[in-house]
């Protein structure tokens, strides 16, 4: 019986060794879903890793997570968050809490294509939609291990002086990225939750940003053009085209590490009422947790747990959350014009 065992162990090894992991649109997770990941920011030591080869081990259990520093992942309707009525055509939203903007998709058997973005993304505290002329490869389906891919997106935006915050009459930002994106190796990511057969891609984005003001009825260059090459490795599993782990270099060095923790599915999170999605932060919060709402336009907050129990109401966009036990949370925003918004957030 043992050597039966053993061999079974044996073949069992080798299958999740040799898996080929290929993705496509039926990967994409679902309208309700929240996905958490550890957050190791920078650890110390560093974390190496194998950038070829096919027998890999990438053993993320090693690197160290910061306490009360996870990454959560929302995949929202367009509908339920700001900014979706301009995009009529949009399938799904994904954004991390703590985004100024939301991303817009499209999915297709070809590929996740961005539509365009809406909400702060010039950075001056304003909101704004951006359609791109035609829609931008996002992720190339199916990922697989032969997976190459090259492709560009421009944000093109002219913005007055007094949003800018500027003493000119108006500006016109100018940022296209060029994406260069190779799954460059194969293997097994080992992460709290186990081992699963990966690929890893690799993401080499180099950024052109520039912009131009118009001052007394003359256009001029105030900021010259310059160029930012960045790399963004990310390993991918056969459950999910949500990447189980990525490491983020910017000027040649380490700037995040995160890798999975746990993924909530559709259910008590989704949003079956047709609410607007809100943001709230710190998110994973400790103490407290903010919504992004003005309190003269608030009614009241209505947290609910997990198991669908209603823990607390609050008619403050700043709640204490000391006393609540850790998990994740659903927060009902009703505001005093009766629209009612929907977040969720997790407490540590």
């Amino acid at each position: 019986m043992k050597k039966i065992s053993t061999l079974v162990a044996m073949v069992f090894s080798a299958q999740l060794i040799n898996a080929q992991v290929v993705l496509n649109k039926a990967n994409v997770p679902a309208i309700g879903t929240v996905i958490i990941n550890y957050d190791a920011n920078v650890p110390s030591p560093a974390f190496v890793f194998s950038k070829s080869g096919t027998n890999n081990n990438w053993d993320f259990t090693k690197v160290t997570a910061q306490p009360g520093q996870d990454d959560t992942i929302n995949y929202v309707a367009p509908s339920t968050v700001p900014g979706g009525s301009n995009f009529p055509t949009a399938d799904i939203v994904a954004y991390e809490n703590g985004d100024k903007f939301f991303n817009f998709l499209k999915l297709e058997t070809t590929g996740e294509y961005s539509l365009g973005l809406y909400g702060d993304v010039a950075g001056i505290n304003k909101n704004y939609t951006i359609v791109f002329p035609r829609p931008v490869m996002f992720l190339p389906f199916p990922i697989s291990a032969s997976t190459k891919y090259k492709g560009s997106a421009l944000v093109n935006k002219k913005v007055s002086g007094a949003d800018a915050g500027v003493p000119v009459d108006s500006v016109w930002l100018w940022v296209k990225n060029y994406a260069n994106v190779e799954v460059i190796a194969s293997g097994n990511i080992i992460i709290p939750s186990g081992t699963f057969p990966a690929i890893l891609a690799r993401n080499i984005t180099t950024t052109v940003d520039s912009s131009m003001a118009k001052f007394l009825g003359n256009w001029f260059f105030p900021r010259p053009p310059s160029t930012k090459t960045d790399s963004t490795f990310k390993w991918y599993t056969q459950e999910s085209v949500e990447a189980y782990a990525h490491v983020i270099y910017k000027d040649g060095a380490v700037t995040d590490v995160t890798y999975h923790k746990t993924l909530i599915p559709t259910g008590l999170l989704d949003t079956k009422q047709n609410a607007s999605h809100l943001i709230c932060f710190p998110n994973p919060a400790r103490e407290v947790i903010n919504f992004d709402i003005d309190n003269e336009s608030l009614s009241k907050i209505t947290l609910i747990s997990a198991s669908g129990k209603e823990v607390a109401v609050s008619l403050s966009s700043k709640v204490d959350l000391n006393g609540f036990e850790p998990g994740i949370y659903l927060a009902r925003v009703v505001l005093k014009n009766g629209q009612v918004r929907l977040s969720t957030f997790v407490k540590n």
